[in-house]
């Protein structure tokens, strides 16, 4: 057997992909007197009285549960699963959110998003892209997994006076693969919404398939696809926004 000369040991690089995404059919939700988030992130006694008073709809089949659309064309109990699983209903309305057309990089940068420190980084690079002259007037939502959303979360809950402003009109998203409390957080905050009539109760419901992580992700998968594990931050850098520039011309977008 052959055996290699040398070895080459590669270290991990932290990379932090900043992508903004816009949905030109969605009207953007303007900033309210209404507090945009619940004083606590899950509020207990609401959340037994939901699920006490909605025990037939949570108690739903998987099939039940899913939008008639989907149940009526595509779902097979046997087979169809996973397709929905990994939100390939191939339904017009949905796979025209899911284009890649209207994402924009911000950056590529070698950041661990660990600390709240990491994370206000990333966020103040982000915001000095020009997504702070739209935090101004209107809410955007930061969709992300555990333990990112654990950071973003403490930061806007903070309210100190050191940290931008911006932050109050940023809405934290925990996608609801990620562990076992993403729904009832998710749940807590589109029930505070409703009761306070809050526009983003009614852009939730009707565009809830926008608020999850399938851009940063299918980018990522793109990414991983023209990257070598030698590859350095800046090699990485370089390729990620040569991939934006590109995007329109990559099948995969």
């Amino acid at each position: 057997m052959d055996r290699p000369e040398s070895k080459t040991q590669t270290n991990p690089i932290d990379m932090s992909t900043l992508l903004l995404k816009l949905f030109p059919n969605i009207k953007a939700v303007s900033q309210e007197r209404i507090n945009l988030l619940p004083k606590s992130p899950v509020k207990i006694p609401s959340m037994k009285f939901f699920i006490t008073n909605n025990m037939q709809n949570v108690s739903k089949t998987y099939a039940e549960s899913m939008p008639y659309w989907v149940v009526g064309k595509y779902f097979n109990p046997e087979s169809e699963r996973q397709r929905l699983l990994v939100n390939d209903y191939q339904q017009t309305e949905v796979k025209e959110m899911r284009r890649m057309n209207n994402t924009k990089l911000v950056d590529s940068i070698e950041l661990p998003l660990k600390s709240c420190e990491n994370v206000l980084t990333a966020i103040n690079k982000m915001l000095s892209s020009g997504l702070e002259l739209c935090l101004d007037h209107f809410i955007a939502p930061f969709v992300g997994n555990w333990p990112k959303q654990f950071f973003i979360r403490r930061l806007v809950y903070c309210d100190a006076p050191s940290l931008p402003a911006a932050l109050q009109n940023i809405v934290p998203l925990i996608a609801g693969h990620h562990y076992n409390k993403a729904l009832l957080v998710n749940l807590s905050l589109f029930q505070h919404w409703e009761e306070n009539t809050h526009s983003m109760f009614e852009t939730a419901r009707q565009y809830i398939v926008a608020f999850d992580e399938y851009p940063v992700e299918n980018f990522h998968s793109v990414l991983r696809a023209r990257t070598k594990e030698t590859d350095s931050a800046d090699q990485i850098a370089f390729k990620a926004k040569e991939i934006d520039a590109c995007k329109h011309e990559l099948h995969n977008f």
